[in-house]
This record gives C-alpha cells, structure tokens and sequence, in this order.
C-alpha cells in the first residue's frame, strides 16, 4: 500500500520490541505456519466478533490465528479492535488516535476516520497518544487483520478502566456501528498465574485447575452474562487483563447471538513450566444462519466453495461449506454451474451423467466454472463478487422420437450423431428467444455439425 499523504500514520513499534517479526516475509511466512498447522480450516462468514489473545506469535500466535483464518477476506469493511490499557490509567474512557492510518511491517492499513470523528462527540472518548505508544494490545492484533483480510479500514481503541456504567454506554455508543459489515476484535489474554503476576490461587494440580479457572470466566462469555462475568472475576481475582472490553462486548451482545470456544491453551503448556503461565483463548460470536430453502442452500454451497478456493487455492472440506447436507443433496444428478458477469456468460462447466452425490458434484462444478473454462480467464476472488450464478440440476437423460417433444425453457438437449455431440441447458432457448428449429440448428453447429444435421440421422 502507498504511503498516506499530508496525514499523521501511527508506526507500531512492536516489531521492534520482540512481539514479531519486523521482516513481512517472515511475518507472512509464520503466520502460513500457524494456517497449515490447523487440522480443520472453517471459513464462518456469520462472525460478528474475535476475542483473541495478544502476547507475542510465538506464544500466542497459533491460537490467534485459529480464530483469524476463519475470516473470509471479502465480509468485512471495517474492523473495530479493542485492547486494554496496560501502562496508562484511562478512568471510565476509551483513546482513539487521531491519525489516518497505523503501520506495521506489513504496511498502511487505514483507519475509519468518519466513524472516528463521530465517536471522538462522546464524553467517553479521549485521546492520550501515551497509551497508545507501547500499548501492545491492540498493535499485536492488525498485522493478522492485514494478512487475514487486506486492505480493511479499522478503528482501533484503548480501553480504560471502567466501571459498570461506563462499559454499558461504551457499549451503546459503539453498537450502531456493529453492522453487517463490521466485525468486533477484542484483544485479551486471560489468566496470568504466578509469582511474577502476583497471582497464585492455588499451588496444586496447576494445569487442570488453570484450565477450570479459565473455563469457569469463558462460560459467562458462553452466556453473554456482563453480571456474571463481572462476579466472577471480583471473587477469583481472575487476572484477564482484557476484562473491560470482554465486557464491552457482553453488555452489546443480542438473544440471537452466540458464542462458542476456538482454540485454548497456556504458555505454561507450551514450555511445560507452570511455574509463570499465560492463558490464551479465541472466542467468536456469531449469528447463527436461518434454515434455508433447497435453492438458496445449493447456491450458497456453490459460492462458499469458489469464495474459499479463490482465496486458499484448495478444495474444501464439505463440513466448511456444508455442515449439515439435505438428503436431496446427498442424491446422484447430474449439475452445471454457470457464472456470469453483468449478464455476460463468464464461466460455465458441468457434468450432465452422474457420478457422485450432489453437493460433491456442485462444488466440483462451481471451482471448474470459476477457473477451468478455457474460453474465459481464470476468476479472481475481487472479481468474483460482481458475478451472477446459475445452478442447473439435471434429472437423467432420456431419447426422444420426435423432436416436438421438446420443450423450450424446460428440456435441456443433447445431440449425437457421427461421434460429434454438444449440449444446451434448458435456459439457452428462452435467454436467445428460439424456437425448436433455431434450438437443433445452433446445437448441431456447436457440435461440429452442418446445421441442418439434425433433421436426419440424430
């Protein structure tokens, strides 16, 4: 990205300080790393909201990124991020920089600056340059938003200490700007135990009671209880550094939202020394998807299978794109997927025998019309956007003696004759406005045929 002009950019100094990598190749390198290390990738484009931990990636990276790549890089417009304050008492108030864009090793990314400057009205909002220094809390989460999902606007804020008031009216003063295009990214760490935390509850059975400490608080997360949560810390003392902007989040959170555990661990796990221990957790809320018509559950198998090629250059597992398949989905039919652009044919391959269930033979179909037909350029994932798509399902084909059985709009028809054959979908006849002879006459020419061919010995 080029550099902002005549604008102040905030440089994270992170990278400088041992938190990553101030080489973006390696950056990118690891963060690859943490992606192939994940056994099942699921893309979930019905996340609303990331709680992720913020301690350097080689500690806390992994489970980071279990969150992060279950982004699609094309949902999103902006990316509210709030981390905790850990140098600089903010009482009651959250700090938003006044810059047009921050820089870390990946380069620019830009900062919403209207939203800003409409937040920056409320009483809540200040901004104190020296908490956002060498605050890492909310540094630490944008180079994954930048691998993850590009060129996105963000607003990042510090949170303070807050007290009960304070987090709900954060809460409403944020929630018109939770739309659908928006996802939340709270940065926290949760329990720190040891000497070096001034924390130590207990000194026996270190790991499994740890685990059971950071569960218990995850569950009022699970329950989007703010009460609860707040309780809960007030009588375990529960070092969670980012409790304010848990909260936060919880006093925003709807009935029809839901929350559910990523990934969990420790560093105390990782170096098998409980001694010192950090706990790492990714959390997402999200909005779960209404059941859907048949119809609307083949096109959306279709397009989630091209969005996560385009984007990870691999087929998917049916359980990312489908988690649960419809018994008509489980049948053998023929299928042919075709993209278009602005009504223009961009895309269109198929399978007109079947071979294998359904849902296998649209996703086969969908990445085929994106990138395999020859007469077209591959699809890029931008590109992909503006597309129209079309599933046609095919029952299996049968002879017919006479060719007025045709019926236009709804037979698609294949013609054989001397070894040459070619094929129209039942759209092609209404979409050129032919009758049955203007139908078999461009048929037999697409397959090789005199245009007349048809007539005799087809």
């Amino acid at each position: 990205m080029q550099a902002t002009p005549l604008q102040d950019v905030f440089e994270s100094t992170l990278s400088t300080k041992g938190w990553y990598s101030p080489n973006p190749d390696e950056l990118t390198t690891q963060f690859k790393t943490f992606e192939k290390n994940i056994q099942t990738k699921v893309v979930t484009p019905t996340i609303n909201a990331l709680i992720l931990p913020h301690a350097g990636y080689t500690w806390s990276g992994q489970v980071a990124f279990h969150g992060i790549s279950r982004l699609p890089k094309d949902y999103y417009k902006r990316v509210i991020i709030l981390g905790p304050s850990h140098h600089v008492s903010l009482a009651n108030k959250i700090s938003i920089l006044d810059v047009a864009a921050y820089k870390t090793p990946l380069g620019e990314i830009p900062l919403d600056t209207k939203t800003i400057q409409e937040l920056r009205k409320s009483p809540y909002v200040t901004t104190q340059k020296s908490a956002h220094t060498n605050e890492h809390s909310v540094q630490i989460e944008i180079p994954l938003i930048q691998h993850q999902l590009g060129n996105i606007q963000i607003v990042p804020i510090v949170v303070g200490q807050l007290n009960k008031d304070s987090i709900r009216g954060i809460g409403q003063l944020l929630k018109p700007y939770w739309d659908s295009d928006t996802l939340i990214v709270i940065s926290s760490d949760f329990v720190h135990y040891g000497q070096r935390f001034g924390y130590v509850p207990f000194t026996d059975n270190i790991p499994i009671n740890l685990t059971n400490l950071d569960l218990g608080a995850a569950q009022y997360i699970q329950n989007k209880d703010m009460e609860g949560f707040d309780t809960y810390i007030q009588q375990t003392k529960a070092t969670i550094c980012g409790r304010y902007p848990i909260s936060i989040l919880l006093s925003m959170l709807e009935p029809h939202h839901d929350a559910a555990l990523i990934h969990y661990t420790t560093s105390g796990k990782l170096t098998n020394d409980f001694s010192n221990s950090v706990s790492y957790m990714s959390y997402a809320i999200t909005t779960p998807e209404p059941v859907l018509p048949l119809s609307d559950v083949v096109l959306k198998l279709a397009k989630d299978t091209a969005i996560y090629y385009l984007t990870h250059h691999q087929k998917p597992d049916v359980d990312t794109v489908l988690p649960t398949i419809p018994d008509a989905l489980n049948e053998h039919k023929g299928v042919f997927v075709t993209y278009r652009k602005k009504g223009h044919l961009r895309g269109c391959i198929g399978e007109i025998i079947a071979t294998k269930p359904l849902y296998q033979a649209i996703m086969n179909q969908s990445i085929n019309a994106c990138v395999m037909d020859r007469r077209f350029n591959p699809v890029t994932l931008d590109e992909f956007k503006e597309l129209e798509i079309e599933i046609s399902i095919l029952s299996a084909p049968y002879v017919i003696n006479d060719y007025t059985e045709i019926e236009l709009g709804t037979h698609g028809v294949i013609i054989e004759k001397n070894g040459k054959s070619a094929v129209f979908l039942p759209e092609v006849a209404t979409d050129q406005n032919w009758n049955r002879d203007q139908l078999l006459s461009a048929l037999s020419q697409k397959a090789g045929l005199n245009a007349s061919d048809w007539k005799e010995g087809a």
